[in-house]
């Protein structure tokens, strides 16, 4: 799911959590989208298509924030 796309799913309610979550290579943080049909996305970079990887937790946290979400769950 790219950005733009999560953020007017936010604002529609379509969006029902957010997860933070190290990758397995420790090569920095990705975050899970879940929607309201038990579905969970990735979120990608809009040209590539690839894994939006951020380099800090708190960067993941801060974008997750910046599209709406009071609670996020954090995976170490």
């Amino acid at each position: 799911m790219q950005e733009r796309d999560a953020t007017l799913l936010f604002k529609s309610g379509e969006l029902t959590g957010a997860v933070v979550k190290r990758r397995g290579d420790q090569a920095g943080w990705t975050v899970m989208l879940q929607t309201i049909h038990h579905e969970t996305d990735e979120l990608v970079v809009k040209h590539t298509k690839k894994t939006r990887i951020f380099r800090t937790s708190d960067a993941a946290l801060r974008w997750c924030q910046k599209v709406g979400f009071d609670e996020v769950t954090v995976y170490v």
